[in-house]
């Protein structure tokens, strides 16, 4: 049933973008259904032509740790983590943001700084996981996820 959905998300934000290709939420619509779909690669390029598009839009931080967790799931660690930088310098308390982070830092063996942003994660109240329709989409990618926080000493 969600594979329908998503099917139809990712139709949607096309028209979308096919009526007005500089729509910049109908790029960050299309990564995120692609994010979701599995297909990061894909979801990658959607995020940053949207960025490209709406570099100053104050949702950015979400958008820039979207596109981090893709850069992530498509290989990319390194970019993932400066992404993540980048969506922290806009909202420096976003706990997603912190755990995508942590989970960068981790898998880059970088575990002084995966467990300095597990402080700081615990010094937050946690939200809600945002995370959690991508986790039940991709089980395995949840599984990761929650082996690089666990690296980086945040218990489940």
């Amino acid at each position: 049933m969600f594979a329908g959905a998503l099917e139809r998300a990712s139709r949607a934000a096309e028209t979308a973008i096919a009526l007005s290709p500089c729509f910049a939420l109908g790029h960050l619509a299309l990564g995120i259904a692609r994010l979701l779909a599995g297909n990061a690669v894909e979801a990658v390029g959607a995020f940053e032509h949207g960025l490209r598009l709406s570099p100053f839009d104050p949702q950015n931080f979400v958008w820039l740790g979207q596109l981090a967790l893709a850069q992530y799931f498509a290989g990319n660690r390194e970019a993932a983590l400066q992404t993540a930088m980048r969506a922290l310098s806009i909202r420096p308390d976003w706990v997603p943001t912190l755990e995508t982070l942590a989970i960068c830092c981790a898998a880059l063996e970088r575990l002084d700084e995966a467990q300095a942003f597990v402080e700081q994660i615990r010094q937050l109240d946690r939200p809600p996981d945002m995370f959690a329709p991508m986790k039940a989409q991709r089980p395995e990618w949840a599984a990761e996820m929650a082996s690089m926080l666990r690296k980086a000493g945040l218990p489940e």
